[in-house]
């Protein structure tokens, strides 16, 4: 089979990677892999290693611990995850390793090549062709605007989209870089959370989320840093990057159309509370491509009935804490004080709670397990 896959980034190149016995072309609309960064890179390192992705060359930081800050900086408090459970990773870097697999497959990528239409029946339009190409799988992993999964009737309109800002900022002093900090304060994001990430003992990614974000409330943001918790900025590091934030999950987990098949922030596959999820992203392309291999033929209900043989338990959790996310992105202040007070006194550590399963995690602040 010919597969075409739509977007060089950790999806469209790991899934690639894991595709064995079929041609597969690669399209990315910009000249490198990696860049212009969009997210934190803030990962499960359980969920990395499953993966088979776990590279101590391309991990920049780990973590043990998370700080929960509420309005005013009231609370304030620590948890614990008894053993390091998420890290930072050198994205580009990772992007990178993958796209070296891809090739090392005999795979070809094609950089620099912008898919500008696709027909559901495999007819793929880039921007430098006047006649579409042929083939039998299209597997459309653009990323969070998701103007391909728009344009072919597949996007969900049920979906959070939100907008993330962040930069990387040099600090005077060292803090502990084992523990990573989530703001909730409805005077820093109206509908989402800000962080502080630490790349290293000195230097941190500072960022937040809403449905509007500017550099102004980026600065706000650092000067928050600077007067309520005593981190002082010595400068700015990187250039301010960001991107779309998508809260999942779509009212379906598998969406596709004739020999056309969604992946990744496109399809909405994300973390409910928190958006993001590189690693429920790249499960959900191995399983993909796992299908792929097993078949000389696409057949698209064969497919269906495979992903949602392993979607099944994932998709009930995942919605119902849809549900509870959108209702705590919305309470003001006084709600979200009580809440992360009440937090505190339900739950004293996060031993055995995986850094991606939020659902556990809301299940064991509830006492239901």
């Amino acid at each position: 089979m010919r597969v075409c896959v739509i977007g060089a980034g950790p999806c469209g190149l790991y899934l690639a990677s894991q595709v064995r016995g079929h041609e597969v072309v690669v399209h990315e609309e910009h000249s490198v892999v990696g860049l212009p960064r969009h997210c934190t890179s803030l990962v499960s390192i359980r969920g990395l290693q499953e993966l088979g992705l776990y590279r101590k060359e391309l991990v920049l930081n780990r973590f043990r611990y998370i700080e929960v800050i509420g309005p005013g900086a009231y609370p304030r408090y620590r948890l614990d995850f008894r053993h390091y459970v998420a890290c930072v990773v050198d994205r580009p870097g990772l992007e990178r390793y993958l796209l070296q697999e891809v090739l090392n497959r005999g795979h070809v990528v094609k950089l620099r090549s912008r898919v500008v239409a696709v027909d559901p029946h495999g007819v793929v339009y880039t921007q430098d062709r006047a006649r579409g190409v042929y083939y039998d799988v299209v597997v459309v992993a653009e990323g969070g605007y998701a103007t391909l999964a728009k344009q072919l009737g597949l996007y969900d309109n049920t979906l959070t989209k939100l907008w993330g800002i962040q930069v990387d900022v040099l600090l005077e002093h060292s803090v502990d870089s084992s523990t990573f900090t989530v703001i909730f304060d409805r005077v820093l994001s109206k509908k989402f959370f800000a962080w502080i990430v630490p790349i290293s003992d000195r230097c941190v990614r500072v960022g937040l989320g809403d449905c509007r974000v500017s550099t102004d409330k980026l600065c706000t943001l650092c000067r928050y840093v600077e007067k309520v918790l005593d981190l002082r900025i010595k400068r700015w590091c990187s250039e301010v990057f960001g991107g779309v934030i998508t809260l999942g999950p779509p009212l379906s987990l598998v969406k596709s159309r004739g020999c056309c098949i969604v992946v990744g922030d496109a399809l909405g596959f994300t973390k409910p509370l928190t958006g993001g999820g590189v690693v429920l992203g790249l499960t959900y392309c191995r399983w993909v491509a796992n299908y792929l291999n097993s078949t000389e033929v696409f057949d698209p209900k064969v497919m269906r009935k495979y992903l949602y043989s392993k979607l099944a338990n994932m998709h009930l959790k995942m919605s119902f804490l849809k549900h509870f996310t959108r209702l705590f992105h919305s309470v003001g202040n006084g709600v979200l004080r009580s809440t992360l007070q009440l937090v505190r006194l339900l739950i004293e550590d996060l031993e055995g709670v995986d850094f991606d399963d939020h659902t556990t995690l809301l299940l064991k602040l509830l006492h239901l397990r």
